[in-house]
């Protein structure tokens, strides 16, 4: 029968992916000043082709925020379970080896037994990764969500604008090197998702 290492290293490994699903993006935040050439803001005219900042827009977007914190939660509460019943699985083995080692099973019932746990470690490792899978697919979920709102409220926002074209850039790419800071309309996109977000819960 696998070793009790075994069910410690699941636990090990779902923590290690749970903390992955729950690292925030990263923040870009000395991006705004390596993007923003002069600190006098002006407005881009219609037709001008401007940038925004990812990063910035997803994490001050509070809609991301707020599935983000319920993805923490549930993330959480999945952690404590698995860890809760990785537990009790351990303290099975520890006693059926404790009386495996004194004596205090016949040959077969320690077969069935071991059999047995063999049985609950299987449905442990299947019902972890079913839980692995069930926070990757909520997080791309609410990944594209949030994706699907930027684009809306943009091409909704440039209606208004008429800009030639929009670019993006994030801390992890670098579109964009240097940029007039007149040319930056993350702090625009940010407070109209925002508003919009806020009025729909209302």
């Amino acid at each position: 029968m696998k070793q009790i290492s075994l069910i410690l290293s699941i636990l090990s490994i779902i923590a290690v992916i749970i903390m992955a699903v729950l690292m925030p993006k990263s923040a870009t935040g000395n991006q705004e000043n390596q993007l923003s050439g002069d600190s006098t803001v002006t407005h881009a005219v219609s037709g001008s082709m401007v940038y925004m900042q990812i990063d910035r827009v997803v994490t001050e977007y509070d809609r991301y925020n707020d599935m983000r914190s319920a993805l923490e939660t549930k993330a959480q509460g999945i952690q404590n379970d698995i860890t809760r019943r990785g537990q009790q699985f351990e303290n099975e083995v520890t006693t059926f080896q404790n009386k495996v080692n004194k004596g205090l099973m016949t040959r077969s019932v320690a077969e069935a037994r071991q059999q047995e746990l063999m049985e609950k470690e299987q449905e442990l490792n299947l019902y972890v990764g079913q839980k692995q899978q069930e926070l990757q697919d909520e997080e791309i979920v609410m990944n594209n969500t949030i994706m699907e709102d930027i684009r809306n409220y943009v091409a909704r926002y440039n209606q208004r604008k008429g800009y030639s074209m929009i670019f993006t850039t994030a801390e992890s790419t670098n579109t964009i090197i240097l940029g007039d800071a007149a040319l930056d309309i993350t702090d625009e996109i940010i407070a109209g998702l925002n508003e919009e977000y806020t009025n729909t819960k209302k």
